[in-house]
């Protein structure tokens, strides 16, 4: 395949996938080296036939010693095309040791944080993207990384040619059909010798693993396995929409604390319900990291456990059995269960009949039907019954309601337990009370002595405004 065939690939390799469009405005990461020089050139050649903005990042590392050589590189060529160029300094070193990271790992964290600082920067209308380099090769080092060292589905998909505002217009081509392009175009380019080293495992697999299954076992390993990659981002993808809907069946979110159905879990084929699992650490954790397998089946053993039970996982995540109800939370992000919020309280008279066919209807006529309607954070009371000044407080030792319409008590304390309402969550529930009395737990129930009956004269009406805000904003 000659060069002029290898652009085409490319070209056509981005229409198919939606890649780069008109307009957008593309940022590309270009370190001076061979598979960046060749995307250079690839996207100028795309920009004559769709019409979108160009725009070139450098990042220096502060590491090797032909950086400032490289950076001159790459501004020249920028310069030579007229395309605009930023340059980053990082002390990549220095920021691998405070944050414990090794050099090539922080070096990608500082080079995506410059990126996107750059797009920041960079006008306010259109899609922006950011283009880098990687290729067939990559993918298949990628996978092999990842299989070789223990990995789900997800991780054997390797890299996809677009993640969020990420786009990787090269993951068609091999290696050498990017060296063929560069050595036919007579494109110069830099050289990083770092890369000729097997200080990486991913080098190791670079310059032994794959030359020896293409020359030994298969020729076109590499592109078999970019195949294979493409197969399974479409099963993950797949399987990813039926773990949201089964999410939706049994999984409640709050900010960063989720409760999970037990009984409802039970119910999924089990490999679904590590895949449900996986999500909702995913979902409070932010992101798979350190989150194996192992940490899958000692959540499953919790499940299995009789009684209540607890798991430390990484990110200071912990897992916590309570009754039929799994709850995942970062203890670093926790929060009250029963959020700070504001309430309103109205006192209505039997004789504002224009109030009263606001909350009941016009319909029910002069008297206050037995039935109430059911709002979660809106609720009427008997404002007659209440002997003492209402107060919004925690629980306290001796608190009770009543029941039953012969007026029965329990104590709060009981009925906590018997509602499985989590044990971490007791002590933190607000309630309104009338001294001991304990007139509404919002979220849960009122007591039965202060409903609303026929004999009521007076009614007062609590209303929870920020838990009504939050409830809207989440529907």
């Amino acid at each position: 395949m000659n060069a002029e065939q290898i652009e085409k690939k490319v070209i056509a390799y981005c229409k198919q996938h939606q890649l780069i469009e008109a307009e957008d405005h593309v940022l590309l990461g270009l370190s001076g080296g061979g598979d960046s020089v060749c995307l250079f050139h690839m996207l100028l050649a795309l920009q004559k036939e769709t019409s979108f903005s160009l725009k070139a990042v450098h990042v220096h590392h502060g590491i090797r010693q032909e950086a400032e050589e490289d950076k001159n590189f790459v501004e020249n060529l920028c310069l030579e095309h007229g395309i605009s160029c930023e340059t980053y300094y990082e002390n990549v070193r220095e920021y691998a040791g405070k944050q414990g990271l090794s050099e090539e790992e922080a070096g990608r964290i500082l080079r995506y944080r410059d990126f996107r600082k750059s797009l920041e920067n960079w006008g306010t209308t259109g899609a922006f993207k950011i283009a880098t380099a990687h290729h067939m090769d990559d993918q298949a080092e990628t996978i092999l990384f990842q299989l070789f060292r223990g990995s789900g589905l997800t991780g054997l998909c390797g890299i996809r040619n677009k993640r969020e505002e990420i786009i990787r217009p090269l993951l068609c081509i091999t290696r050498k059909e990017i060296e063929c392009y560069l050595q036919e175009k007579n494109l110069a380019y830099c050289h990083d010798q770092t890369n000729d080293q097997d200080h990486y495992a991913r080098n190791k697999i670079r310059h032994h693993i794959l030359p020896y299954a293409e020359q030994e076992i298969c020729q076109g390993a590499t592109e078999h396995i970019g195949s294979t990659a493409e197969i399974l981002q479409e099963a993950d993808t797949y399987i990813q929409k039926q773990v949201q809907q089964a999410a939706s069946r049994m999984m409640k979110q709050r900010d960063k604390k989720v409760s999970i159905s037990i009984p409802l879990l039970k119910k999924e084929d089990p490999f679904l319900q590590k895949q449900l699992l996986l999500y909702a650490l995913t979902s409070v954790a932010e992101g798979r990291k350190d989150v194996g397998h192992g940490h899958i089946q000692s959540i499953l053993k919790l499940i299995e456990k009789e009684g209540n039970g607890r798991l430390s996982l990484p990110h200071a995540t912990t897992v916590r059995k309570e009754y039929d109800s799994l709850w995942m939370y970062s203890e670093q992000e926790i929060e009250p269960a029963a959020l700070e919020w504001c309430y309103e309280t109205e006192m209505i008279s039997l004789e504002d009949k224009e109030k009263i066919e606001q909350c009941f209807g016009s319909e029910w006529g002069e008297q206050i039907p037995e039935c109430i309607p059911e709002k979660t954070y809106t609720k009427w009371f008997d404002y007659d019954r209440i002997n003492s000044d209402l107060v919004r407080r925690h629980r306290m030792q001796g608190d009770y309601l009543t029941i039953n319409d012969v007026y029965g008590r329990k104590s709060l304390k009981e009925y906590m337990i018997e509602n499985k309402i989590p044990r971490e969550q007791r002590d933190r529930l607000w309630v309104f009370a009338d001294g001991s009395h304990i007139v509404w737990i919002p979220g849960y129930r009122i007591s039965t002595y202060y409903k609303v009956t026929k004999e009521t004269k007076r009614i007062l009406q609590i209303t929870i405004k920020q838990m009504e805000e939050k409830i809207c904003q989440s529907t």
